[in-house]
This record gives C-alpha cells, structure tokens and sequence, in this order.
C-alpha cells in the first residue's frame, strides 16, 4: 500500500506541471493535444512525449555538455525543470514558433548550430542556438531580424522540457541576468527592465499585451512560475543572450562570443581535417556530412555517451560507436576513449562501465582502432589493457560469448610482436571455436522498415546497423534500408530510435540517437572504402554505387584504414568510369577491387588508375547527360598528397 500511495503521488506531481491546454505549449504538447493532429494521443496527452521525441543536440567538442533543441528551437535548458522559449510579435501580434506552421528549421553546413526561422508579415525571423567558451561554458543563443520592420521579442522561461513537466518556484531579474530557483540561468545583452509574469494557472503568454506592471520576479510554490523578458528588434539587428552552465562570466563576454557561422566553419574545419568524402549533392552526402559531424557530440572526454536524455546504452553500442568514431578519422578522440577504458579496468582484467562488463567490447573497438592508426607508442602503453583483458574473458565460465574479443585480443598481441603469448591465446580460441561454431555475422533484414515487437515505432537503430551489415552482401537490400534511414531524417539531420511510421516523429528511445548516426557514417563509409574481408590485403573502393551517383565525380582523401590512408577518385569518360586510387604506405600485394563500378575490375598496387567497364543494372548508361558529368583534374604527379 505505501509503494502505491508514493507511486500516486509521483504521477500526480508529474500531471501537475504540464502546461494547462490554455497555455502556450511546446511543439510536441500541441500535437499530442490537438484532435485536428494526426499525432493526437488523448490516452497520453498531457502526461508524456509520445510522438514528438525528436530534437538535436548541441555541444562543445572538450565537454560532456550536451543541450537538446526541439523543432521549434525549444532550449531544454535543464532537464526536468525549464526551458527557454523565443516569440515573435509582428504586426500588433504575437506569433509562437511552437504552434505556427510553415517553421523552418535547419543545421548550419552540417554542423551543431542550429537555425529555426519563423514567417511573419514581412518576413523571417532567425533563431539561432549553438554552444561555444568564452570564459564561461554557454548556450548561446541569437535572433536576427530579417523582416522589412521593427519586431517585438520575447524570450520565455518555461516550466517543461521536451519530454514532459518540469518545475520552476521562482524567477528573478537582476539587470541583464535572470536567476530560476536561485541559479543565474540566463544572461542577455541588454537589460529588458521588467518581466512578464505568471503563476499557478496564469500564463506570462496571455498578458504579453497587457501594461507592463515592473515585475522583476514571481514566485510560485506550485512550481509554475513562468515569465518572459521583452525586447525591441529593429530591422536588421540581432540579439543575443547565453545560458551559461557554471559561472556567468564577464559581462561583456557576449559581445566576444563567436559567431553562429563561426562555429559551424570550426565543427567543418574539424571533420574534413579528419578525412574527406566528396559526394553528389543530395541526400547522402547531406547526412554523410551532418552525421560525421554529430558523431562528434558522442564523446565526451575519455567516455562516450551516444544516446543523451535515453536509456543506458549497451556495450555492443558503446563498442559500435568508437568504432565509428576511429572509422571517421578521429583519431584523438577515440584513443582518448581507449585511455578511459584503461583506467576503469580493475585488477582481475576486467574493465567495467556503469555497473557492466565491457571488457570484450572494448578489445574489438581497441583492435579496430590500432589497425586503423597503429600509435605504436599508445598501443605498448595500453597492452595491459589487451592482455588483462584476455585473461578475464577466459577466466569467465561462458567464454564462448567472448570469442570475439579474444580474436581482437589476438590480433593486438600479433601487432604487439607479442608472439609466444599470441600462440598460446590462438589455442584457446581454436578449441573454443571447435566447440562453439560463429555464426556469420552479415545480417539479411526485410527491405521494409523494421518495426519493434512492442509497437513502438520503426527501429531505426536496428534498421541503419541492417544497412551496414548487407552493403557488400546484399547491396540492393542495404540501399534500400538506407533510404528508408534517410526518409526519417530531421530537418536538421538527426534520428530518434524509434519512430512513427506516418509521422517520422521519434516515439521511443531518445529523441537524438547518435548510434543511428555512427551506423549511417559507417554505411555510407563502407560504400566508398571497405576493409572488412578476411583476406588482410584486398581494399574495395566503390563497393556500392547508387543510381543517383552515375556520370558525377566522387573523392574520397586520406580515409583511414587498416590497409593504410585511402585516397581515389571516379571521374567519367562517356559512359566509362576511371578510378584512380593511392595508399598511404599501402603494400605493393594489395588488391584493389570496384564491385559498384566493375565487379569484374582486379587492379593491384598502393597506387594506379584504371578505366573500368561500368556495369549498370538499371540500363541506363547511355543516358548519362554530359551536362551532369564532374571531370576531375588528375592529381599532381599522380599522388593524392
């Protein structure tokens, strides 16, 4: 009976702060509510996220900050609590991005700045959000004016986040900084003078026309205190504000922030500095990029955490995403990672994370990530971590479900030139395997979406790591799995992991699953270069070519693999593709194969060119338009570099 009575009273505290329906709510509120909504849900209205779990996260690349931005450019400034809105006022009235139709919204050349724009009479409004350091650690924030005329705005403090109620008791303005339950939340760059409050059942939205009182704070016991400090815009300015994490900063510390395109070029600058992919215009290379760049935002220090504001990932997860991550070219963050795994392993070997054995999962990601970049220097300082880690998977009474990590720990040993320990460990492992047969692990889904026994949605974790498993098994079957990725990508090129199968709004999981992102990167990676046959010193380059990508030019620089650095390019003459192609200290018996281009094409060498006899499935080679052919300039000297 006490379990029950405290059950109750949790639900009725969560009931209590949703928004009141009189209210101004959040994008995903409004929908769940609106019965005139395809994503009504009156059992859930009120309650809980149910069909609008999508959002996008922000970061700092040296943080484990992490903010998520709804559709609407929602700031979830602290989970559970509050979250800052942005209203516009134009022509004698107020419009609210959350329930205006026709929002725009997007991410700034792929990166973690996001733009939502807002049509009102006269033009757009601009809402920018972004993370970046200047003394303190900041949500940065920005409103452009881009309509013929003056504006009113308002930025609102609101008590729920994107996922349900929250709980505000007090809001204060002392000049320029606004204070929510005690803590400075928010700094603008100027003083708005007064606030408009509310409390209880009122909302601040509703009295935004009314006279001005000069309130300079509410409090509520409630925990629905709400308030939005107004400013003037005229046409062409910009204003800007900052939620800070820690300290506030100086204050005139806005003012050297960096600019929104600013920090977009540094995320850019950072993932081309990496490797380089070249791709046709459209989707792919859109998600390519963007995802590339998400990726990212998953490590945080010598930790990952993929799945912000979700369920506790699984180590198969974990190992999958620094997998992706050292596939991706970064190089820094995923031997950071590696350094971490090192300091959590304990005395037996085994090296634990959030109450979890993730020993294996951490040999293949480590072995993956020193064929790719063999740090010799690391990988002797890390040993301990391979052979430990051997030790403890065998000492477990199911070895058999550590074979593959002992496979992993086996080839570091063989890099390692620890050769009388590798042969004891390749004993182990033959028995193993004599008793227990692996099964292969190329995964052959249904080309439809992959929907959840519990009805959850589409899986689209499950459907994007399809998509990887079949590109070179299955490559029709893995390109429509990918497509079907792609068909529920956000305007800003994120992913829940679950999804409505009309709405491709998220409905489960988290509402920004960077796994999803890292299974894409490696899909789309895996078409360009693949390194995953068993055969050491054959490399497939174009090993699937999409119908949308024939006549057009494709590059791909310095991406990492455990053949060496890959570099080639397609250029087309007529209907007939050349490749060229350059291996970083690739060894002179490599075989280089082209299945998307020319399954039948054997080449050999770090370095070479060949003209290939396109094989098109659809029939359509000799209707290639010139108009859209991309000629490359054939690299000096024959050399990528």
């Amino acid at each position: 009976m006490r379990f029950l009575t405290q059950r109750n009273r949790v639900q009725e505290i969560t009931e209590a702060h949703i928004p009141p329906p009189d209210w101004v709510q959040p994008w995903w509120l409004a929908r769940q509510r609106d019965p005139e909504s395809g994503a009504y849900y009156p059992s859930v209205s009120g309650v809980k996220n149910a069909v609008g779990r999508s959002w996008t996260l922000i970061g700092n690349l040296d943080s484990d900050y992490r903010v998520a931005v709804d559709r609407r450019g929602l700031i979830a400034a602290r989970p559970g609590s509050w979250s800052l809105d942005w209203w516009v006022r134009a022509s004698e009235q107020w419009v609210f991005p959350s329930t205006q139709a026709g929002t725009r919204q997007r991410i700034v050349d792929g990166s973690p700045v996001i733009e939502t724009t807002l049509r009102v009479a006269g033009g757009d409004v601009v809402h920018r959000v972004y993370m970046a350091k200047v003394e303190a650690e900041s949500v940065v924030f920005e409103i452009e004016n881009q309509t013929t005329g003056p504006v009113a705005l308002a930025l609102a403090i609101r008590p729920y986040d994107l996922q349900g109620g929250g709980m505000i008791k007090s809001i204060e303005l002392d000049e320029d900084v606004v204070t929510v339950d005690g803590v400075a939340a928010v700094r603008f760059s100027r003083n708005p003078g007064e606030l408009v409050v509310g409390k209880e059942g009122t909302d601040c939205a509703a009295l935004l026309s009314d006279e001005l009182t000069g309130s300079t704070g509410v409090v509520c016991l409630k925990g629905r205190a709400n308030a939005a400090a107004v400013f003037p815009l005229v046409h062409g300015a910009t204003f800007r504000g900052v939620l800070p994490r820690e300290s506030l900063g100086n204050k005139r510390a806005i003012d050297r922030l960096p600019s929104a395109q600013q920090v977009a070029s540094g995320w850019g600058q950072h993932a081309v500095s990496a490797c380089r992919a070249v791709i046709p215009a459209g989707r792919f290379a859109d998600a390519f990029d963007a995802g590339r760049q998400s990726l990212l935002l998953a490590g945080i220090g010598n930790d990952l955490s993929p799945a912000p504001f979700g369920p506790e990932i699984s180590a198969e997860d974990d190992c999958d995403t620094l997998i992706a991550i050292a596939e991706a070219g970064y190089e820094s963050m995923a031997q950071n990672v590696l350094i971490g795994r090192a300091q959590q392993q304990n005395q037996l070997g085994s090296v634990r994370l959030r109450n979890k054995d993730f020993t294996a999962e951490t040999l293949i990601a480590m072995e993956r990530a020193f064929a790719l970049s063999a740090d010799e220097a690391l990988m002797y300082a890390l040993s301990d971590l391979a052979t430990d880690g051997a030790r403890w998977l065998i000492a477990q009474p199911d070895a058999a479900k550590a074979i593959r990590g002992l496979e992993a720990a086996l080839a570091l040993l063989l890099l390692l030139k620890a050769d009388s320990a590798a042969f004891e460990l390749n004993k182990i492992i033959n028995k193993l395997l004599d008793k227990h047969p692996q099964q292969n692990n190329e995964i052959e889904q249904p080309g439809a979406p992959i929907e959840d026994d519990r009805s959850l949605g589409i899986d689209l974790l499950r459907t994007s790591k399809a998509a990887f498993n079949n590109v070179v098994s299955a490559p029709e079957l893995a390109l429509r799995q990918l497509e079907t990725v792609l068909d529920y990508a956000s305007p800003t090129w994120s992913w829940p992991t679950f999804a409505h199968p009309k709405l491709r709004t998220g409905t489960a999981g988290t509402g920004h699953d960077l796994r999803v992102s890292a299974w894409l990167v490696r899909t789309i990676r895996r078409m360009l270069v693949d390194d995953f046959d068993s055969e050491a010193k054959l490399l497939r380059l174009a090993t699937v070519w999409p119908d949308s990508w024939i006549g057009h030019g494709v590059e791909v620089h310095g991406m990492p693999t455990r053949n060496g650095k890959v570099s080639w390019a397609v250029r087309w003459h007529g209907d007939r593709p050349a490749l060229l192609w350059e291996v970083e200290n690739g060894s002179e018996d490599l075989v280089i194969m082209s299945p998307g281009l020319d399954p039948a094409f054997r080449g050999s060498g770090p370095r070479g060119e060949a003209l290939l006899t396109f094989d098109n499935p659809v029939g359509t080679k000799n209707d290639i338009d010139p108009a859209t052919q991309v000629t490359f300039v054939n690299p000096v000297n024959d050399s990528f570099t």
